[in-house]
Parts: structure tokens; C-alpha cells; sequence
């Protein structure tokens, strides 16, 4: 679904999310996938902030990592697999 200016909505399924690879820049909320427990991430934000958090596959459990409200610098260790998000404040 489609609607300039306004917002975009995508459905996917659970395997198609993109690993999560060495290097990630995005200027929208993105989902990747983390198959590896114990991954070490750099996250950088700007201005705006955001939040890094991670869902289950099944996506009924919601873990926040980090979370701030404006330009931030953070080290984040991800407890566990699962569908890994990176989204803009107030955008859950």
C-alpha cells in the first residue's frame, strides 16, 4: 500500500527480512534479522533519535535496548535471535 506523502505500509513474511549485515544506514524504520545471539552493535542516531529494540520470531514479545530522544551514540548487545528494529521515535 502506497500513499505519497503520508505513509507506507509493507507486509513481509519472517524469513524475508534482511540479515543483519556489517554496516546498516536507513533514514526509515527498518527490520533486519539477527540469527546470532551475542552480536555486539555501534547504533548512531540522529537528531531525531529512535529506539532499537527486538521481537520474537513470533513477534509477540517486545524487548527495548535502547531508546533516546535525540542525536545518540550507543554499544547494544543483542540477548537472543529474533527480528531485530530499528525504529523512529513514536514509530513502534
Amino acid at each position: 500500500m502506497r500513499s505519497p506523502g503520508r505513509w507506507n505500509i509493507r507486509f513481509l513474511s519472517l524469513d524475508s527480512p534482511p540479515e543483519l549485515a556489517a554496516e546498516n544506514t536507513a533514514e526509515a524504520s527498518r527490520f533486519f534479522s539477527v540469527s546470532t545471539p551475542g552480536v555486539e552493535l555501534s547504533v548512531q542516531f540522529g537528531s531525531a533519535g529512535g529506539v532499537l529494540a527486538l521481537y520474537s520470531a513470533e513477534g509477540k514479545e517486545r524487548q527495548v535496548l535502547t531508546k533516546y530522544d535525540g542525536r545518540f551514540e550507543d554499544v547494544v548487545t543483542v540477548p537472543r535471535v529474533g527480528l531485530l528494529a530499528v525504529e523512529g521515535v513514536g514509530l513502534s
